[in-house]
């Protein structure tokens, strides 16, 4: 190690211990990434369906803002959404649930699923 380098290793190390002997806190670690899996989504018949998901990650709590194509929510929340699906037309067509989940520390992932709305 040249001189400089033990230098700077030296003026490191005492940074460090005035850090430490300041009681200032030591600078938080990072967030871990928020993970959202895509939306199952499934629809049985009569218009009705049914939506859920899973988040890992990020910081908790998680809100989740649920949209989408051919839809009507009656009931969501983080990891879920029930309500009903129509398309033009009668009978079986393709709707869309949209999720976007946000963490409390602003972290933002929005996952899609198309499904067979059954009316």
């Amino acid at each position: 190690m040249t001189s400089r380098g033990r230098v700077g290793t030296a003026l490191a190390a005492a940074a460090a211990a005035a850090l430490i002997a300041s009681g200032a806190a030591a600078p938080a670690s990072a967030a871990t990434a928020l993970t959202v899996s895509l939306p199952s989504c499934h629809s049985p018949g009569s218009g009705d369906f049914q939506c859920s998901l899973s988040i890992s990650g990020g910081t908790a709590p998680y809100t989740t803002t649920w949209t989408g194509t051919w839809v009507t929510y009656t009931e969501t929340g983080p990891t879920y959404a029930y309500g009903n699906c129509w398309v033009p037309g009668s009978g079986t067509g393709i709707a869309q649930a949209v999720a976007t989940v946000t963490d409390s520390a602003g972290q933002s992932v929005t996952r899609s699923a198309n499904f067979s709305c059954r009316q």
